[in-house]
């Protein structure tokens, strides 16, 4: 559709001095429209499609991230190793490079919660990132993440697999989130 000028926006009303109004009609027939319109409507619906069976059929992400504070590099490494070994996990690697630690722990096994029906088998592996941030004088700042990944199994022979949070696995995680955070996102410790 093209736009026609016009006086006036509709019969009986004066236009303002100098004022375009404009209305809108139709494009002229081509012999092509047709299927112009038709390609449209195809395009239209694919992408509606695509969209539509991305979103219902992806899986759930097996890993979460949580933000969890912030510290020099003096403060979180003895404190990292040390709040996991508190937390019953175990250090597998840690991968360093100027502006990027990574703490890596084994699998654990976590207990199957109630509200996750089906499930026979549940874990977790915890992966703590330290990103530079911003240069201080007294030590760089390094923001804080925890990546949380949980898998389950539904029969003791079936892969390992991901699934959407239940309540009382986010109020498990919880417990986590909050250890780190406790230690990490007052910034007390920036201070020191």
């Amino acid at each position: 559709m093209r736009p026609i000028p016009r006086t006036a926006p509709n019969a009986g009303v004066a236009a303002a001095p100098g004022a375009i109004y404009l209305a809108i009609s139709p494009i002229p027939a081509t012999p092509d429209a047709p299927m112009r319109l038709r390609t449209g409507i195809l395009l239209a619906a694919a992408a509606l499609l695509c969209g539509c069976l991305g979103k219902s059929t992806s899986s759930p992400s097996p890993v979460t991230r949580y933000e969890i504070g912030t510290a020099r590099e003096s403060q979180f490494m003895p404190e990292v190793p040390r709040l996991l070994s508190r937390l019953s996990f175990v250090v597998q690697r840690t991968d360093e490079t100027p502006s990027l630690i990574r703490w890596v722990t084994q699998t654990r096994r976590r207990p199957v919660l109630d509200d996750e029906t089906g499930v026979q088998e549940a874990e977790l592996n915890l992966v703590i990132v330290a990103r530079k941030g911003r240069s201080s004088p007294r030590g760089d700042i390094f923001n804080m993440e925890l990546q949380v990944e949980s898998l389950v199994r539904i029969h003791p022979d079936s892969a390992w697999t991901a699934v959407r949070p239940t309540p009382m696995y986010n109020r498990y995680m919880d417990r986590f989130v909050q250890e780190f955070r406790t230690i990490f996102d007052t910034g007390e410790h920036l201070l020191r």
